[in-house]
């Protein structure tokens, strides 16, 4: 199923797009098949729904041509030292505008709630009958100042990602250098995962011979601890790239 004629790299076959691509006559998916030729196997998509209708066109696209296609595309798109830096760059900028939706830092927080404590101990510890009504009036204003200390920390936490900048970059960088291991040593469904980290769906129009490429704007990759992290998500868009 290998073909080392594409540029001195490989065609990868059979069927790595199967579950994303989809006919834009009638929206359904496009399914693998294959005939025998006096040169081999061929390899194609094609669409059952517009086999079935007689005044749509059979759609039929070559995998090995597809295969050939959208794997340069991923190359040039992603995994280039110029996209992954530009990628580990804006991943970074967007985790750092998260730590600053608070004005306050996470230990500034906590000074701030241990001397409001401090306070409130001294006043309760201090109470003269003759000045009730101005400590209880100082009381609500420290509890007030207390309740939005922790409302500010409990925010800072739930903003802050559960992964850090630096492990993100290795990721990114150890799922960019398996390209060439996964596609042509990784078993069917490794390569049809790998593949789908960067392209979330694709349209195809036969009769214009052209395919509508919906791109991830950042891999998704699925990290160590077995939890997919989106990093569309931690980027701050889930949209998908024309």
């Amino acid at each position: 199923n290998k073909d080392k004629s594409y540029s001195g790299k490989f065609y990868i076959s059979k069927y790595l797009w199967t579950g994303i691509i989809r006919c834009k006559h009638c929206g359904k998916a496009m399914t693998g098949r294959s005939n025998k030729t006096l040169y081999g196997r061929n390899y194609y998509y094609t669409c059952y729904q517009c086999e079935e209708i007689g005044n749509h066109r059979r759609s039929v696209v070559s995998a090995l041509e597809l295969d050939k296609t959208l794997l340069n595309r991923i190359k040039a798109r992603f995994l280039t030292s110029e996209r992954l830096n530009n990628t580990l760059k804006g991943i970074k900028e967007k985790l750092s505008d998260r730590y600053k939706s608070s004005k306050l830092t996470a230990t500034e927080i906590d000074k701030r709630l241990l001397y409001n404590e401090e306070k409130i101990n001294n006043l309760l510890d201090t109470i003269d009958p003759r000045h009730k009504d101005l400590i209880n009036s100082q009381l609500d204003k420290l509890r007030q100042e207390k309740e939005y200390l922790i409302s500010e920390k409990d925010s800072l936490a739930k903003n802050k990602p559960d992964i850090s900048i630096d492990t993100i970059s290795q990721e990114i960088l150890s799922h960019a250098n398996d390209f060439e291991r996964v596609l042509e040593k990784g078993s069917p469904v490794e390569k049809k995962e790998y593949v789908k980290s960067y392209i979330g769906q694709i349209i195809i129009d036969v009769d214009k011979k052209h395919a509508k490429v919906g791109y991830y704007p950042v891999p998704k990759i699925p990290f160590a601890d077995d939890k997919e992290v989106s990093l569309c998500i931690l980027s701050g868009t889930a949209t998908r790239q024309q």
